[in-house]
């Protein structure tokens, strides 16, 4: 086991932090302390797409994942038909991916499962050489994954479980900071119009016709909205408005 989260002392502070967290920023942190005590370089925290959702994207609450690795899979229909995420709804144990062994033994299992050389070059290029996902499931039983990335060797048995338990315990308390910090998150009438329109597919024009306003101004009820939710674009604010309940207040949508 790695020296730093063998201490007593040491898990239980890591206890204490995860409890204490205000955002989902807060939780990363923690959890990426832990994953480069391993060795690894990244982590992630993922939030598998609905049923009847009609993107099939996966939101990924901390955006670890290269925007190029993110756009090969959207691009190649990857995330719809993808053996990766369909296996995370249903394994409850850590599903381990090795670019190393998939490529020096074609005869090694491809949980990746799209067949795709640029997918396995993406994961290479991004220094992504082993990643192991660990499935995760929050209070409402909403299903999610918690990954680590990098080029270290892959962790003993012992290493995953702890891992794992970490990982868990920090999702289960994902959906209580995320609701916790839609509370603070103050929006105007307004604003709630804006993003809920927006959420259904509407445009900045067609918002504009449905509620009366400027253009300018439903793009600048957006922008302020995006700010409140630390959203990096469009479909991130709309990710995280839905993940926060923000969405369900005035319309009957679709998360996207």
């Amino acid at each position: 086991m790695s020296p730093e989260l063998q201490d007593t002392d040491t898990l239980i502070d890591f206890y204490g932090k995860i409890r204490k967290a205000s955002s989902a920023e807060d939780l990363a942190n923690q959890l990426e302390k832990a994953a480069r005590s391993y060795g690894f370089d990244n982590c992630s925290i993922i939030y598998l797409p609905l049923r009847d959702d009609i993107r099939h994207r996966p939101h990924f609450v901390t955006p670890d994942w290269p925007r190029e690795l993110l756009d090969a899979y959207e691009r190649g229909g990857f995330f719809r038909d993808s053996s990766l995420f369909s296996r995370l709804r249903t394994q409850t144990s850590p599903l381990k991916i090795d670019i190393e062994a998939m490529t020096q033994n074609s005869g090694t299992a491809d949980p990746i499962g799209e067949d795709s050389l640029e997918i396995v070059t993406l994961f290479r290029k991004h220094n992504r050489l082993r990643e192991i996902f660990f499935p995760c499931t929050d209070s409402r039983g909403r299903k999610g994954a918690i990954s680590v990335s990098g080029n270290c060797p892959l962790p003993s048995n012992e290493e995953l479980a702890t891992l794992h338990l970490f990982s868990q315990f920090a999702f289960s308390q994902l959906h209580f900071v995320l609701i916790e910090t839609s509370r603070r998150t103050e929006l105007t009438k307004r604003e709630e119009d804006c993003l809920n329109w927006s959420a259904r597919g509407k445009t900045i024009a067609e918002c504009s016709i449905i509620l009366g306003i400027s253009e300018n101004t439903v793009a600048s009820y957006l922008a302020s909205t995006s700010r409140k939710l630390s959203a990096r674009n469009k479909a991130h604010m709309i990710a995280i408005a839905y993940e926060k309940g923000l969405l369900n207040r005035h319309f009957d949508i679709r998360p996207v």
